[in-house]
């Protein structure tokens, strides 16, 4: 069983004035990600499909999902938060609290899916994924760390932790498939 994190694609600017929550979609460069990923973990077996619930994660998970034909169930634990939350010394103390009980529920999230059977598809966000990996190695929430994920990167997490960004370096996405005796066809 392993589970597989994936951010979200490039996402278009935040329009003046727009709200931060569901935000803004993927740009063309975006699409052209989630479409490059999609064909790279086409041929893995998932069997749940989670992702978060703002629109720049939900259209990445479509196009991962026109290979994969799972049903995607839709998370608000799982979406953005303020990155106030891996301040060492934050500023609004307020801010730092909504954001610190979103980044728990995230990990809470993240400990029932550790639960479950099979391979596990996250789709989300950079911060959301840095405090899966961070809960996943044993870091409190407290003193999470940023792990640099980019736009359509994706982390696996086995009994490792294995970040391929999104170029997918191909001789370790291969060894990485052969570990979990999962054949990549060729298209």
């Amino acid at each position: 069983m392993a589970i597989y994190l994936v951010r979200h694609g490039q996402a278009k600017e935040y329009k003046k004035d727009q709200v931060k929550y569901p935000g803004p979609g993927l740009t063309k460069n975006g699409i052209e990600q989630a479409k490059a990923v999609a064909k790279e973990i086409k041929n893995i077996k998932f069997n749940k499909v989670y992702c978060s619930d703002m629109t720049r994660a939900i259209q990445t998970a479509e196009y991962i999902n026109k290979f994969l034909k799972k049903k995607i169930s839709y998370h608000r634990d799982i979406a953005e938060f303020n990155m106030i939350v891996f301040s060492k010394n934050p500023k609004d103390e307020n801010k730092y609290k909504t954001n610190l009980r979103r980044a728990k529920r995230t990990r809470s999230f993240f400990k029932k899916i550790k639960k479950e059977k099979g391979n596990i598809l996250i789709v989300g966000h950079g911060n959301a994924i840095s405090s899966m990996i961070s809960e996943h190695l044993g870091i409190p929430v407290t003193k999470m760390k940023m792990f640099y994920i980019e736009n359509c990167s994706v982390v696996v997490i086995d009994n490792k932790v294995s970040i391929y960004n999104n170029t997918f370096e191909h001789r370790f996405y291969k060894y990485h498939m052969k570990r979990m005796n999962v054949e990549k066809k060729k298209v």
